[in-house]
């Protein structure tokens, strides 16, 4: 920085061996996590559940807009100065710390919002059938909502400086080009805002249903938990929200500009987690689905945990017991009716009932249709059962 705007009370520069903070690597090890979890989605919804849709497509697009972010992270903390005091920002490197930080805002923005919309259709897929009216209205409105503020977001950081060039290379006190900028400080916080309250909404419309469902006290617990995983998003976008102030008041050089690189590193460490973390989050049902097809348990334990509804009606272990008394009472294994019949077995009923793995994932959000039980979700295994039972001699 030049002399004529040198603030009062700041250190001489140190261009040589400057005090610096942060890890990089903490952007690849995100990366690569979430690499793998929407990796292992994809293969489950489209070789498992064969149920790959524009959901998944949307959660692609945020990951490979991740990718973008996650590369100018990494250059913003190792060579454009974000992890270092200003005053040690050799001059010819000023223009970058603006540049820098409009290239992660504009890919953040993106894949946050195609996240947050895959999100939200998922839960519109699943209430597609459901007579919860009120529960698609909202859906729909909050796709509409992220879908708009991320428009809007996309629109000011390309429209806030005439010309747009002069957004970073104004920051260098040596620029006498003529500009115009807007304000940044009011659509940053709101941006931040905004991501905050989507992750909110994300997590408590299910929430909504869930207390109505049919379900034992663990299998409810064990939803709320899936779905307060947003909720822990949003208190990473509020610590996020705080830091963007911090780096967005006082920022132009000038006799009172704030250190804003040296909040560099916990401003692109929380943008980092939140964008990867939502991604993450939203691939949690698919991968349930796959660690029940990877390591299944007996068909009976299976069971054990679905319940008979209000009405009456047995649950499926009990029918699959009783059925199992009534044609083998001694317990001892099942046998065919003649040598050219197949045998039963758990195994066989594990392997014929693969087609099951969409109800597997399901289990924890398709269930969200409050007008039936849950049991009747389960009609694969049930259909199972009863073709199979036929066969069984008496």
């Amino acid at each position: 920085m030049v002399s004529s705007v040198w603030p009062e009370g700041w250190p001489m520069p140190n261009y040589d061996n400057p005090p610096t903070r942060g890890s990089p690597s903490l952007f690849i090890v995100t990366l690569v996590i979430t690499a793998i979890v929407v990796a292992l989605r994809l293969y489950s919804r489209h070789y498992l559940t064969r149920s790959v849709g524009l959901d998944d497509g949307l959660l692609l697009a945020g990951f490979i807009f991740s990718i973008g972010q996650t590369i100018f992270e990494y250059k913003a903390l190792t060579t454009w100065g974000w992890n270092m005091h200003i005053w040690d920002v050799r001059p010819e490197k000023l223009e970058h710390i603006r540049l820098g930080a409009w290239l992660v805002e504009v890919f953040f923005v993106l894949g946050n919002a195609c996240t947050k919309v895959s999100i939200l259709l998922v839960y519109r897929k699943i209430s597609s059938g459901s007579h919860s009216l009120w529960f698609i209205k909202l859906i729909w409105t909050a796709i509409a909502f992220t879908v708009a503020y991320s428009v809007g977001l996309v629109l000011e950081l390309f429209l806030i400086c005439r010309p747009l060039t002069s957004y970073w290379r104004s920051y260098n006190p040596a620029y006498t080009g003529t500009y115009r900028c807007g304000n940044e400080l009011a659509p940053i916080v709101f941006s931040a805002a905004a991501s905050v309250f989507s992750d909110v909404y994300s997590s408590v419309l299910p929430m909504l249903l869930t207390r109505k469902l049919n379900l034992s006290g663990r299998q409810r617990l064990s939803l709320y938990v899936l779905f307060s995983a947003g909720l822990l998003t949003a208190g990473i976008g509020i610590a996020r929200m705080i830091f963007l102030i911090k780096v967005t008041t006082n920022y132009m050089p000038g006799p009172h500009t704030h250190d804003v690189t040296w909040y560099g590193w916990p401003t692109y460490a929380l943008t980092d987690i939140e964008a990867h973390l939502a991604m993450i989050c939203a691939s949690a049902p698919a991968l349930k689905a796959l660690f029940k097809h990877l390591f299944p348990r007996p068909l009976s334990n299976l069971n054990a945990s679905i319940r008979s509804d209000p009405s009456g009606i047995p649950s499926y272990r009990a029918r699959y017991s009783r059925a199992n008394k009534s044609i083998n009472p001694s317990g001892s294994h099942f046998k065919a009716s003649s040598p050219g019949q197949r045998s039963l077995t758990p195994e066989r009923v594990w392997a014929d009932a693969a087609a099951t793995d969409r109800d597997v994932e399901s289990l924890s959000l398709k269930s969200m249709d409050t007008d039936k039980p849950l049991t009747p979700h389960y009609t694969h295994i049930t259909e199972l059962q009863r073709k199979e039972s036929r066969q069984w001699p008496g």
